[in-house]
């Protein structure tokens, strides 16, 4: 098993500044935190404003301000999503893998959601189940459709060992 699968590094020359972060804003360093808490590999999450009101139990506008100061002083990036907003942390100072391998245009980021959030609670609904499609591995193979009648396999073909 792979080590070091659950973790995040931190500059050693940014621990300064973290802490003056914190003396600046405790919500803005909270905050952070909680990003870097939830962020993949590529140092971004997802996640909506009604989430961080119930995690960090703050109300919108005191978030924004909070967002603010983290762009300003360059600890996020604030991606647009659509109407939802991804938070790339600064790579310099937080990081989960090596080298900075994320592309702008397009990038994976870990989605952070609540079950207040959800139409209904997801824990009561039932698992879905999908079907399975069939697939034809060779170019020898041939997909039964209807009531087609296939010949009897050649005994050649069988591995009977």
């Amino acid at each position: 098993m792979a080590k070091n699968l659950d973790f995040v590094q931190v500059s050693r020359s940014d621990l300064r500044a973290i802490a003056d972060l914190g003396a600046k804003s405790s919500l803005a360093l909270d905050l952070l935190m909680t990003l870097a808490q939830s962020m993949d590999k590529q140092n971004a999450v997802m996640i909506s404003y009604k989430a961080m009101e119930q995690i960090l139990g703050k109300s919108r506008p005191t978030l924004d301000r909070a967002i603010r100061l983290l762009k300003q002083d360059n600890w996020i990036q604030v991606v647009k999503v659509g109407t939802a907003n991804a938070y790339v942390l600064n790579t310099g100072v937080f990081w989960t893998d090596r080298g900075d391998k994320r592309p702008l245009a397009n990038f994976n980021a870990r989605v952070v959601t609540t079950l207040a959030e959800q139409d209904k609670d997801l824990r009561e609904c039932p698992q879905v189940s999908l079907k399975r499609v069939p697939v034809i591995e060779s170019k020898h193979e041939r997909m039964t459709l209807g009531s087609d009648q296939l010949p009897p396999p050649d005994q050649g073909d069988l591995d009977l060992t």
